[in-house]
């Protein structure tokens, strides 16, 4: 965001309901991801004058016409003014610093991928034009469409906090879940864990193709040792003498009119594909065609079942131009169901491991997903098209493209408005270990629940890739939920940063997220390790945080959200640049995915600074940050919890940021606050808060380790910091300070002989004290 700060000397006392307010209307810089822009759409007399800054680490490219030109772009950290006399509509595109976009890349961009701001000008000062607004560029989901409002008027109070984004009653407490949606949970019956045998008619497949065709009641097998299943039944599949299979299984109901399910039993069968080796649609080894209504597949207890692919990439017989995949089981419009104790190994050299273009449910069954010689599933490794439940069952894939995922996109849900509700992935108990080489490692088109008793992805863009791709570790459109119950998950996407790729910034242009999605994120529970390129988790919408073990050793930026809550749970970031980020719109999780529902900040929409909120209410949140340590385009909200932030040590970021608007605010309630870093831009809570806080700031930079103690008059220690980094600004306070009462500062490296230093009286619930040397005496907090 843009710093803007005043810097004075001596000890600044502000009082609970004073400040001086900064200027605002139409001069108001909108803050944006990539970008601010100091003038809103709208409306103007006579002319306007608009001035775009590109942010650090990114490249604005702008038009004013149909494309945009390599030529016109706005670099990181600079700005160009505009000034429009008639109307006019700016379209911006914003990409990271480190990617090069050509003259041909710039054509190819789209005019819905740029963010639009309609300039209306008229001879005289009429009524803002509300149709004048910018034009959104992207679909959302239509169950996830959160309201947003203007700006709110703020209105100071000791107590209560005077800015939250999407409401106007300027209460913290306000209920931002109001746009969460409720992540889907499969229903499942009887036949969903019928396991049985009962009744079956068992089909002992030869090793070999025979001389002759095989034909009983309702099966045959041809020549070419295809099994054809053409009737509903149960049906156990075995090896005649222990060999291998070289063939196919079908599943194609003769009788267009039988309604029946199929149930197929795979009793230690080991099957290739030499028969499969040019397809001209998705074909599997084992395929079930639409004429049936329903399959179950059993993986009998204690058997191994291996079905290996070799089968080439084809064309589409339709269309003659999208690729066709092999795969080890397809099942074309038909839900399925896997169950059984049994091992399913799958090995797929160029296509798929299990596609489904319907619903699948697996339970209870150990699948394995990969290539040969241990490399990976030349396409996808498990995916569904409408909702993809995964219920205590053992999944390894390793897969170059995303390991577990449903298909549904939006034009799908554009041709089939039944479909708005689908597209989810459930997962419940069991274990995973998924390995993308150059694809996500889950990926949801609407909601995830993610509830595994433990899981391990790992994403890397092994291709090298420069374009924009997706490779995150866990994705979703709508919502990701992580209930109480969750078990240990470790997520790592470090491979898809590289630092002979990365700017200035250590940022990546195709480094990707480990948990992202394009509405709201919500952890109840859980012991979370991530280590990834880019942001640790990120969400369009609102990130809410009540429970659980956060532990994110490496990132871009640890947690970004448009609206973050921390109510519960023990969380530790280590990031390159921002700890803690409240930012609007899309940084591009999704926005190269075709049919990915939208996001909460459309493209082009313009977003006043109390649209962003950081909330604390409860847990413990360690950030080590070498930007920002707390960074919040609106406003922050300390009510309880523990806060701790080592921050940067240069003085171009501050351990707290928050919104230059006159609506923002930094205001404490309750809970304990230490946030150390480099002065310069150090903040201060402001004086709406009701619990004190002061901004030590000390003469010189001292080094890790370093102790600062406050003791009150009496000599009783109250509050005591020991940053792990080197610091010169400090931020203390909890809630046994108090108002009128005054604190001794003492620093130093050993308990037993500190430093003393000034005394502060608390006038005001925010206070600055310190040395006017290295960087200025006594700075502001900011109203």
């Amino acid at each position: 965001m843009i710093k803007t700060r005043k810097i004075t000397a001596g000890v600044l006392v502000c009082a609970m309901l004073g400040g001086c307010l900064a200027a605002t209307g139409a001069d108001a810089k909108t803050s944006v991801k990539g970008y601010t822009i100091s003038k809103d759409a709208g409306t103007y007399s006579g002319s306007v004058s608009v001035k775009v800054k590109a942010k650090k680490g990114y490249t604005v490219y702008y038009t004013t016409g149909k494309k945009l030109s390599a030529n016109k772009k706005i670099k990181a950290k600079k700005s160009k003014s505009f000034v429009f006399k008639k109307t006019t509509v700016l379209k911006i595109y914003t990409v990271k610093a480190s990617k090069k976009m050509t003259a041909k890349k710039c054509k190819a961009v789209k005019d819905k991928q740029m963010k639009k701001y309609r300039y209306r000008i008229v001879s005289k000062q009429i009524s803002p034009d509300v149709s004048a607004l910018p034009t959104a560029t992207t679909n959302r989901d239509a169950d996830a469409t959160p309201g947003t409002t203007a700006a709110d008027t703020a209105t100071t109070s000791p107590i209560s906090p005077t800015a939250t984004p999407g409401n106007t009653s300027g209460n913290a407490d306000d209920d931002s879940s109001k746009d969460y949606i409720e992540p889907f949970r499969m229903s499942y019956d009887t036949t969903d864990t019928d396991t049985s045998g009962t009744g079956a008619t068992k089909i002992n497949m030869p090793a070999s193709a025979s001389d002759s065709k095989v034909t009983a009641e309702n099966y045959e097998i041809s020549k070419k040792n295809k099994l054809t299943i053409t009737a509903p039944g149960t049906y156990l599949i075995q090896q005649k003498d222990g060999k291998t299979i070289d063939g196919l299984i079908e599943v194609d109901y003769a009788d267009e009119n039988a309604t029946g399910m199929v149930h197929l039993i795979l009793n230690g069968i080991s099957m290739t594909s030499s028969n499969n080796t040019e397809p001209t649609s998705d074909t599997g080894l084992i395929m079930i065609k639409s004429s049936v209504s329903r399959a179950v597949i059993t993986v009998a207890d204690g058997t191994v079942n291996t079905l290996t692919d070799t089968g080439k990439t084809g064309i589409d017989k339709e269309d003659g131009v999208s690729a066709t995949y092999t795969g080890g089981i397809v099942c074309k419009k038909t839900p399925l169901t896997i169950n059984g104790s049994g091992t399913l190994t799958i090995v797929s050299t160029y296509g798929n491991g299990i596609k489904c273009t319907d619903e699948m449910k697996i339970i209870g069954t150990t699948i394995e997903v990969g290539g040969l010689n241990g490399k990976s599933a030349g396409h996808n490794g498990i995916s569904a098209k409408l909702n993809l439940a995964v219920k205590d069952a053992d999944l390894s894939i390793h897969s170059d493209g995303d390991c577990l995922k449903t298909s549904l996109d939006k034009s799908d849900v554009e041709q089939d408005s039944t479909l708005v509700d689908k597209g989810n992935i459930e997962i419940d108990g069991g274990s995973g270990t998924f390995v993308s080489e150059n694809g996500d490692g889950i990926c949801a088109y609407r909601t995830l629940y993610l509830n595994p008793a433990k899981l391990t992805i790992t994403t890397k863009n092994a291709a090298g890739s420069l374009e924009a791709g997706s490779y995150k570790g866990v994705k979703a459109g709508t919502t990701i939920f992580v209930p109480e119950t969750a078990g240990t998950m470790r997520i790592d996407t470090t491979a898809t940063y590289s630092s002979s790729r990365a700017g200035r910034d250590s940022n990546d242009s195709v480094a990707d997220d480990a948990v992202s999605c394009d509405g709201n994120i919500r952890i109840d529970g859980g012991s979370i390790e991530i280590a990834t390129g880019d942001d640790a988790i990120h969400s369009d919408n609102t990130l809410e945080i009540n429970g659980g073990n956060i532990q994110i050793t490496a990132s871009y930026e640890g947690l970004e959200s448009g609206d973050i809550s921390i109510n519960g749970g023990v969380i530790n970031v280590k990031a390159r640049d921002d700890g803690m980020n409240a930012a609007g719109g899309n940084d591009g999780s999704g926005s190269n995915e075709p049919g990915m529902p939208g996001h909460w900040f459309n493209p082009g929409q313009t977003v006043s600074d109390t649209d962003y909120r950081i909330v604390f209410r409860g847990g413990e949140t360690t950030i080590d940050a070498d930007g920002d340590g707390i960074d919040c385009n609106g406003s922050i909200f300390i009510m309880g919890g523990t806060i701790t932030v080592n921050g940067p040590t240069d003085s171009g970021n501050g351990a707290l940021d928050y919104g230059d608007g006159a609506n923002c605010v930094c205001e404490i309630s309750g809970g304990t606050l230490i946030a150390s870093g480099a002065v310069g831009m150090d903040s201060a809570p402001t004086g709406g808060s009701s619990q004190p806080a002061v901004d030590i700031r000390l003469s010189s930079t001292q080094s890790a380790g370093t102790y600062v103690v406050l003791k009150d008059n009496q000599g009783n220690e109250v509050l005591r910091a020991q940053p792990t980094k080197a610091f010169q600004s400090i931020v203390m306070s909890c809630e046994k300070l108090e108002l009128g009462s005054s604190y001794t500062i003492y620093y130093g490296k050993d308990l037993s002989s500190l430093t003393k230093g000034d005394t502060v009286t608390f006038t005001s619930v925010s206070m600055s004290t310190g040395s006017s040397s290295g960087g200025g005496w006594g700075r502001p907090p900011k109203f």
